[in-house]
């Protein structure tokens, strides 16, 4: 199902923009997903962690604007957020996902 949402929502698009912080800053993630990415990730997550991940990660809304959609807390949300982070960084750990460059100021 998440991929059907993903397709219906971006269509095309090979990556997906990300807002910087969103997630863990030992990825060295510098705000472009690739969707493939993306759709593995959320494939792993409960149902609750896919519909903010979709809404936050694939439509562009912010963490408040999700859980307002949603009908959750904002703390709610931000935890959906976190799981997915650091599923994400897991899946980068393990090999699975994709390598970026951490950068430093």
């Amino acid at each position: 199902m998440a991929d059907v949402c993903l397709e219906a929502l971006l269509g095309d698009q090979t990556v997906v923009s990300v807002p910087l912080g969103l997630l863990p800053p030992e990825t060295g993630f510098l705000g472009e997903l690739p969707l493939s990415e993306l759709q593995a990730t959320l494939s792993e997550m409960r149902r609750s962690d896919r519909r903010v991940g979709l809404l936050v990660f694939a439509a562009g809304l912010s963490p408040a604007q999700a859980a307002s959609a949603l009908g959750l807390s904002l703390d709610r949300a931000l935890s959906s957020i976190n799981r997915i982070g650091k599923r994400f960084h897991d899946r980068q750990v393990l090999g699975l996902g994709p390598k970026f460059k951490a950068t430093h100021s």
